[in-house]
């Protein structure tokens, strides 16, 4: 949408309404006087036994062309790569797809691409601006007790994603290091978590490291806490063609953490996990699409027919049973392979699949993932 913003005011009723809503909330820093009830420290284990547990996480945001999606609501995310990847346009069109669906989303811009610079960027990519208006937040706090204020009015607003761009700049910002796994770790659990456990899609931003060994680990620059602390999918971006005004750009998107493994087992398996390609394209009106095509190495026939799915869904139990550090090295593997003899025309792909997850679990307990 184009043109210059409509003019727009509350009007009474819209005000009032707002007043109360405002007054029945602490103000922000303080605490609530409402009791609370207490939650217990432990799992519902005969939940699980009973089969009440909820369903396995499932990415839901940010979809590929075949409906599939890379990230996971009520949880940390991260999206790394060099700089003018394409990592901020990946971020902003999961923005606008939240936006544009009558969702809300915050943008915390600690690296300073400037708020009107991001506006119209989301104009161009085809957000309302009634939208922006009323469902985007945009935030470039100057220390830690402003951030923390954005912080804490997420878990009343609610918005379905938050961007932190970036880590480098939010792990300094209170006074620690990127190479400090505990100060890492200490900034997440303040920061990143808690907008999380409000449901929030946290998607953080950061680079990729300088040093040969450390991106041959396909992680973020700094200490393995920052991707040790993850609840949700990392992903790793590099450049396939240019960003320019004008022309658009490309990006080859990578898995480089599942934990859930939602996102994996819709990905061909190999050591460079391959989840896609992004693509943006300016159109001759000035306003700019982008698609992310699926990986070439996804058979339609996994992903499409029953017996396809149901294989999917395990190779996702065996790659998430890799992630977790105090599971057996061989997790699954029985119960796994007789599964794909069963299930004779996807032994093949489920093999690879699987063949995958050992390779991902020996590096875990090697410290090399």
């Amino acid at each position: 949408m184009n043109g210059p913003i409509p003019a727009h005011g509350p009007d009474d009723r819209e005000i009032a309404e707002v007043r109360t809503l405002y007054e029945q909330q602490p103000a922000c820093g303080e605490e609530s006087t409402r009791p609370v009830a207490p939650q217990s420290p432990y799992v519902d284990i005969a939940a699980i036994l009973d089969g009440r547990a909820p369903e396995p996480l499932r990415p839901t945001i940010l979809q590929r062309a075949d409906g599939q999606s890379l990230f996971y609501s009520g949880q940390v995310n991260l999206i790394f790569g060099d700089p003018e990847s394409g990592k901020t346009w990946v971020c902003l069109a999961a923005v606008a797809s939240e936006l544009s669906a009558g969702r809300r989303a915050l943008m915390i811009d600690l690296d300073h691409n400037g708020a009107v610079a991001v506006l119209g960027h989301l104009l161009k990519l085809g957000v309302p601006h009634e939208s922006l208006r009323e469902n985007f937040r945009y935030s470039e706090p100057e220390d830690a007790h402003t951030f923390r204020r954005v912080v804490e009015d997420v878990s009343t607003w609610q918005p379905a994603i938050v961007i932190v761009d970036s880590l480098g700049e939010l792990i300094p910002l209170y006074g620690s290091s990127s190479n400090s796994p505990d100060e890492v770790t200490d900034v997440h659990r303040k920061t990143l978590k808690p907008m999380a456990k409000a449901g929030a899609a946290v998607i953080a931003v950061d680079h990729r490291p300088k040093s040969e060994q450390a991106r041959n680990r396909n992680d973020p620059g700094g200490t393995l806490a920052k991707s040790r602390v993850l609840g949700g999918c990392s992903i790793s971006v590099t450049m396939a063609r240019q960003f320019r005004p004008g022309h658009g750009g490309a990006c080859d998107l990578v898995v480089a953490k599942d934990r859930h493994g939602g996102v994996r087992a819709h990905c061909p398996p190999g050591k460079q996990q391959s989840a896609g390609t992004f693509e943006l394209a300016d159109q001759e009106d000035g306003s700019l699409s982008w698609l992310i095509t699926p990986p070439t190495g996804v058979a339609s026939s996994e992903i499409t027919e029953p017996a396809g799915e149901v294989v999917d869904s395990k190779v996702a139990e065996i790659l998430a049973a890799a992630e977790r550090t105090n599971a057996p090295p061989m997790a699954g593997r029985d119960a796994l392979r007789k599964y794909l003899i069963d299930q004779k025309d996807s032994v093949s792909a489920g093999n690879a699949a699987y063949a995958e997850a050992v390779r991902h679990r020996k590096a875990v307990h090697e410290g090399a993932v």
